[in-house]
């Protein structure tokens, strides 16, 4: 298969996955709390709802990369 070729199948596979994920990410965030995330718990002990979860996970993701406003 050529360079092209190659180049163009996985466009199209990346098309098909956002694709899939447009069509069920509402669903799916209502089924598992408001968010496609997992979640993050910060202990065993760590009590929290999966939607408690899946804002922390957000926002350490957030912290980690060093997001900041305008970015």
């Amino acid at each position: 298969m050529s360079d092209a070729a190659q180049k163009t199948r996985s466009v199209g596979a990346q098309s098909e996955v956002a694709g899939f994920y447009d069509q069920i990410s509402l669903l799916l965030a209502e089924l598992i709390g408001g968010s496609l995330h997992q979640g993050f718990w910060d202990s065993v002990s760590d009590q929290s709802t999966m939607a408690e979860a899946s804002v922390r996970l957000s926002d350490v993701m957030v912290e980690r990369i060093g997001v900041g406003v305008g970015d």
